[in-house]
């Protein structure tokens, strides 16, 4: 993914800073979205297992927005996630339950059990494909932002030396800045200096407070960011930025759950109602045209 970063010119599908953030969907008290119907066109695509549960436990990182945050002055979880689960619950007829979780706890729960699913802007990388597949739901590009007043551009990963960069523990993203270290000390440039933060949040207040100068994320991320920032961020790397695909993750042995949602995204996009969530959201250019699980097309 971003070893191409250099090489790969991407032009945002939108104007950086101008959104509106127009999602309606929010969990009820109970961190649910949907209600169990037997009468929903997939219900009985749906493992038996959960129908009998009730509910599909879905692991969700609450700092995340434009994907799921916390509503200003509430508890309530909204988001494009959000918006995306109740849609695809009228299909398959079983709620997901959301449970707020650290972005660590994330894959361990998943393989304990604790977790059925989880959802964000989760990338894959082979040591999450050992153990997890991941339904896609859009194709964002990585685009860098820092303050307001940088006076730089990142036209290719070299320009990040000499630059204090910010990123997170799981992010797939680390591995390639922990690589760039490397190609700035070994080709005699200027020390990039990676901070490494436990959490997004955490990420994102280096940013602010000007212990960095510089990190990458998803486009829509970053988006967002900018939009509540009263003009403190911007990008800096316009028009540059590796698409890749993001999804929800599904433990490995569970090809039936995949298997129905991935049915169910197919009638989402095929009734216009995902393409109208991510509209509401304005992220549509980040969208999908067909349903993928790990990056490939699935057949009907």
């Amino acid at each position: 993914m971003m070893e191409k970063l250099a090489g790969i010119v991407y032009i945002l599908g939108f104007a950086l800073g101008t959104a509106t953030w127009m999602g309606s969907g929010q969990a009820n008290a109970q961190g649910a979205v949907g209600r169990l119907d037997a009468s929903a066109p997939l219900y009985s695509e749906v493992p038996e297992s959960y129908r009998s549960a009730g509910t599909i436990k879905v692991a969700v990182t609450t700092d995340a927005p434009p994907y799921q945050f916390y509503e200003e002055g509430s508890r309530a979880l909204k988001g494009v996630n959000v918006d995306l689960l109740t849609e695809l619950s009228k299909l398959t007829g079983v709620p997901f339950k959301l449970e707020p979780a650290s972005f660590p706890s994330v894959l361990p729960g998943l393989q304990t059990g604790r977790f059925d699913m989880s959802v964000g802007p989760f990338g894959a990388n082979s040591e999450r494909l050992q153990v997890v597949n991941f339904l896609n739901f859009l194709h964002v590009s990585q685009v860098f932002v820092g303050r307001a007043d940088a006076e730089f551009q990142i036209s290719s990963l070299d320009d990040l030396c000499g630059r204090k960069v910010a990123e997170f523990q799981g992010d797939t993203n680390l591995a390639t800045m922990k690589e760039q270290v490397q190609a700035c000390q070994s080709s005699g440039r200027p020390e990039l200096a990676l901070s490494v933060y436990k959490d997004n949040a955490a990420q994102w207040q280096g940013l602010f407070s000007g212990r960095d100068e510089v990190l990458i994320s998803s486009a829509p991320f970053i988006q967002y960011r900018i939009s509540i920032s009263n003009g403190a961020m911007k990008v800096v790397s316009p028009g540059i930025g590796a698409r890749n695909y993001v999804g929800w993750m599904v433990p490995k042995d569970d090809q039936a759950l995949v298997g129905a949602l991935s049915e169910a995204m197919r009638m989402a996009m095929a009734s216009g109602t995902y393409a109208k969530v991510l509209k509401a959201w304005n992220i549509e250019g980040e969208a999908l045209t067909e349903v993928r699980v790990n990056g490939e097309p699935v057949s009907p």
